[in-house]
């Protein structure tokens, strides 16, 4: 196709898509001047009048004040082209769009000028004004959503007792058990991939893997425990089923199911460690679900708003820190900054304790990756070490089709002593072919 006639057609089918429906007289003539912008301008006042006479109209623009033109489509875009709505207001309510069901993603206002001739043969030059405005069906999580549930749950949050620890006469430690990047909800069919991997199967490797990291410090005398929780936990961020920056994802249930036995799932567990020392618990938001965690850390913060020994840290800050002893330990997930930078950024953002502490790390997940070596716990920069955090969850089929099919699934554990700082990690591993079809 030459590059006039591509141009040709194009303008063809941009005409059409706008109601002006082109015979093969009129494209001929187009093609004869040579598709001029002038000419195009004087078919399609000629045209315009022609519509609104097909309408019912007797005359040409300057008696039809109440002509509209405007379609809705089931993916929520309206268009209008009058010039008595002229403004997103005057839209939304010519289409009678619900407000609790719609929200406004984007709109664009255009206005241009159509000339006609009126009865007496006289040029007559009116604006017209196009309003086209993309929807978006309201998502179950926003604040307003989650506020009745979050006063109720703070209205009903259970009195914890608090925990009587016993005073350590010599050593005692951190516990920090980061389990990252679980995908809750995430569907992977051994067929496709090589193994499953739905709802629950996450429940199952999440919680055997915090109960075999609990076996594996019985002898240590555990003062404190930390679960940072995120790195997507969750493996979508919304009703459509997609990631936070709208990649679709292959996920095995409704987000309102994956949304409550996601955090019914962290209530037990954080119950379970609660009866063994304090706890703190940082929200770490991921790329696949950064509002759902935000939306999940005020549920269990309203959840444990009795409790003085469970702390839910949900500040909106993506990186969270935890001090202990002479440790200073940073969270975040890795997808937007950079490892080599994350020294600087917690010697700034913590100064003090920056300052007061001689052990430093970094947790990050994000990547899923193991080197040859097995996993990226061991880069140090200036006395700092970066951790990548491994994932219990299976690889989904667009990582399984671009070869990702090496990482061993596994999570991770870590003691600090409170003078000392790092003392040791255990793992704990999910066999491979634990979760194949039994044909």
């Amino acid at each position: 196709m030459s590059k006039e006639s591509d141009v040709l057609t194009q303008l063809k089918d941009i005409l059409e898509r706008h109601g002006y429906e082109i015979s093969a007289e009129q494209y001929d003539a187009i093609k004869e001047k040579k598709y001029s912008r002038k000419y195009i301008r004087k078919i399609i006042g000629s045209w315009q009048t022609a519509k609104f006479k097909a309408k019912g109209f007797n005359a040409g623009i300057e008696d039809n004040e109440q002509y509209i033109e405007d379609y809705k489509k089931d993916s929520g875009i309206l268009e209008s082209r009058s010039r008595r709505i002229t403004t997103l207001d005057d839209a939304l309510k010519h289409f009678n769009v619900d407000t609790k069901i719609w929200e406004v993603d984007r709109y664009v206002i255009n206005k241009w000028e159509v000339g006609a001739k009126n009865k007496d043969k006289k040029l007559i030059i009116k604006p017209l004004i196009q309003i086209k405005v993309w929807l978006r069906r309201k998502d179950g999580f926003s604040a307003e959503a989650i506020k009745g549930l979050i006063e109720e749950l703070t209205e009903k949050a259970p009195v914890i007792p608090t925990l009587v620890v016993p005073k350590f006469d010599k050593e005692k430690y951190l516990y920090e058990i980061a389990i990252a990047d679980l995908h809750f909800a995430m569907y992977a069919w051994d067929e496709e991939v090589g193994e499953n991997y739905d709802t629950d199967i996450a429940e199952t490797v999440y919680t055997e893997a915090i109960q075999d990291l609990l076996k594996k410090v019985r002898a240590f005398p555990i003062e404190k425990i930390a679960l940072p929780t995120g790195n997507d936990f969750f493996h979508s961020d919304n009703l459509f089923n997609t990631s936070t920056k709208g990649t679709q994802q292959d996920i095995d249930s409704r987000w309102q199911r994956a949304f409550t036995r996601g955090h019914r799932l962290l209530i037990s567990t954080i119950n379970m460690l609660s009866n063994i020392a304090p706890i703190y618990v940082p929200m770490i938001p991921g790329n696949h679900d950064t509002e759902r965690l935000f939306y999940l850390g005020e549920v269990l913060d309203a959840y444990y708003s009795n409790s003085k020994d469970i702390i839910i840290d949900n500040s909106p800050n993506p990186r969270k820190y935890m001090r202990y002893g002479n440790s200073l330990i940073g969270y975040t997930h890795g997808c937007n900054e950079k490892p080599d930078n994350l020294p600087l950024v917690m010697a700034t953002e913590r100064k003090e304790d920056w300052a007061e502490t001689e052990c430093h790390e970094w947790h990050i997940g994000h990547t899923h990756k193991m080197k040859e070596t097995k996993y990226f716990n061991g880069n140090t920069f200036n006395g700092i070490s970066v951790r990548v955090l491994p994932t219990l969850a299976s690889a989904d089929a667009w990582h399984h089709s671009k070869g990702y099919v090496k990482n061993k699934r596994a999570a991770e554990a870590y003691l600090w002593e409170y003078t000392n700082g790092y003392s040791a990690h255990f793992s704990t591993y999910v066999k491979s072919d634990r979760f194949k079809t039994i044909a």
